[in-house]
């Protein structure tokens, strides 16, 4: 562990380190717990080791929003309904619906991740370049703008825009920021980045 060493004393002095799993965290709260030994400290404040989902959720939790937060299955299920009434309204037939709507969920979360999905201007048009898209592009951008519409008339908050209501909360004041550290290279990390967060939240290279 002692290869670990800098970045447990980046810990003790109380950074947030991110993990890419749950079990990371649990390998390198067992490595912090043993650095700790070594140094002859016998009782320490638990350190904030954890994957990001759980950090980001837990700022819900601290403005009392966790209830808006849809879950994957919930999600799956407003993405089936939404695919079912465009068929519906374009009088198509599509086999294996759920099987297309986790097809398009993962597209969603890519295109979020990306930064390619502008914020959702709920009087504007997607379609401004529809004649340059495939057919298939043009449903995808339906499902998206009805998804999107759905969630901000019921108040609900798409997990994948939790990276991006959390940098709102931060900026408003109503969260922390994490400590000095990090572990992740998924796409809602690098948003922290590109949003100039990067004197709030480190990265080490832990995959």
């Amino acid at each position: 562990m002692s290869a670990y060493e800098s970045i447990f004393q980046a810990i003790a002095a109380g950074a947030t380190l991110f993990t890419v799993n749950r079990r990371l965290a649990r390998t390198l709260l067992e490595g912090y717990a043993l650095y700790q030994k070594k140094c002859g400290v016998k009782v320490w404040k638990r350190p904030e080791i954890t994957t990001l989902d759980t950090w980001l959720a837990s700022r819900l939790a601290d403005v009392g929003q966790q209830g808006n937060l849809l879950n994957s299955a919930q999600s799956d299920c407003l993405w089936q309904q939404v695919v079912r009434a465009d068929l519906l309204k374009q009088q198509l037939d599509l086999m294996q619906i759920q099987a297309t709507t986790r097809l398009v969920a993962q597209a969603h979360r890519l295109v979020v991740d990306a930064q390619c999905l502008n914020h959702l201007s709920h009087g504007s048009s997607h379609y401004q370049v529809a004649a340059l898209l495939s057919a298939e592009h043009q449903a995808f951008l339906r499902w998206q703008s009805a998804y999107l519409l759905r969630c901000h008339q019921q108040g609900w908050l798409d997990g994948v825009a939790l990276t991006d209501h959390v940098i709102t909360l931060l900026d408003q004041g109503r969260v922390g920021a994490p400590g000095c550290g990090g572990s992740s290279r998924s796409g809602a990390v690098a948003k922290y980045c590109r949003a100039d967060f990067s004197s709030r939240i480190g990265a080490f290279p832990f995959s």
